[in-house]
């Protein structure tokens, strides 16, 4: 009979007392960086992540390709007119999928950007530029409103562009993320292979509380131009997998997965090196204990898989699911870090 107290001595020396979890993630962040898909610091990841998966004693390892459409910045700005008497440069950052357009008009804010605050300015959205927060959950409600909420709600409406202000994070940053994630027809979704309507840059909480306070001096007739040049390119990427095999029923999958790519501005520590250095430290620990008290210890394969291009919209998963598919039903339980 085994005394699973002595599983719980190996998982917690490697959990407490071993660096390699940190290790993993000072390599992804400082030594790697950036891992925007289809850049050279995601095919490094890919390398990294690899070697370790083999390192760790993980069977059947592999770096499983797949093409798809990444998105890349190329040129923002944000000019007013007449020209704001800032403090240092006015800094903007395209969304993701935004399209290359030039376009300008009076600067309409709608708040938050709940429904209710866009039908209130709905007269003068058309042909203008709407202002908003990233605000998902508002103050005095309990209804989540997404990026792409607002954005398809000023597209519904004419708006020409959409300016949103980082409400989470004061210093002067800006921030992306996807203004649309997925396509859906007929009860499916798929992965984004175009670019969205109209331009949407974000810009930093202070210059988006003075756009609001110019708004109020100058009785709403604050007007923009915003510029952008972004890019599709195809490009080949990779989600990284390994097994640790079952001993009872090998058949039986519970999947362990995390993406590994991450945004173009930084070099994504939490969202998400953490994750997938966590789901590193499961490999190693369960291998761990699987060397250590034989192939039985595990009932079910455990397969962990490192996904790319979650950040254009989950479509490092939408790949694995469409060449996996007759494997899915096997699948018993899925933990996504």
């Amino acid at each position: 009979m085994v005394d699973f107290h002595d599983h719980d001595k190996v998982i917690t020396d490697i959990a407490y007392l071993s660096r390699e979890l940190y290790r993993n993630l000072v390599t992804l962040c400082d030594d790697i960086g950036s891992r925007w898909t289809g850049t050279p610091g995601e095919e490094k990841a890919c390398r990294f992540l690899k070697r370790k998966l083999e390192e760790y004693g993980l069977e059947d390892v592999c770096a499983e390709r797949f093409e798809t459409l990444s998105w890349y910045p190329e040129k923002s700005k944000v000019e007013f007119k007449p020209e704001l008497n800032v403090v240092g440069e006015v800094k903007s950052v395209p969304l993701i999928y935004s399209p290359s357009a030039e376009v300008e008009g009076k600067v309409v804010y709608v708040g938050h950007g709940r429904p209710r605050e866009f039908e209130l300015k709905k007269e003068e959205i058309r042909g203008n530029i709407v202002l908003t927060t990233n605000k998902a959950f508002p103050p005095f409600t309990s209804v989540r409103v997404t990026i792409e909420d607002k954005y398809r709600k000023a597209v519904e409406l004419g708006a020409a562009g959409m300016i949103v202000m980082n409400e989470r994070n004061m210093g002067n940053l800006c921030f992306t993320s996807p203004i649309c994630w997925l396509r859906k027809d007929k009860g499916t979704y798929y992965p984004i292979e175009e670019n969205a309507e109209i331009p949407c840059v974000s810009v930093s909480k202070e210059l988006g509380e003075r756009m609001k306070r110019e708004i109020s001096k100058r009785s709403g007739e604050l007007k923009a131009a915003i510029s952008t040049k972004t890019s599709l390119k195809k490009v080949s990427s990779y989600n990284v997998m390994g097994d640790l095999k079952g001993g009872e029923h090998p058949e039986e999958k519970v999947i362990i997965c995390a993406h590994y790519d991450g945004m173009f501005l930084s070099p994504a520590a939490i969202d998400n090196a953490s994750g997938v250095c966590v789901l590193l430290g499961i490999a190693e620990a369960l291998s761990r204990l699987k060397e250590t008290f034989g192939e039985k210890t595990l009932k079910r394969t455990l397969r962990f898989i490192a996904f790319s291009a979650e950040e254009l919209g989950l479509k490092g998963s939408l790949a694995y699911v469409e060449k996996h598919r007759d494997e899915l039903r096997n699948v018993r339980l899925t933990w996504t870090n």
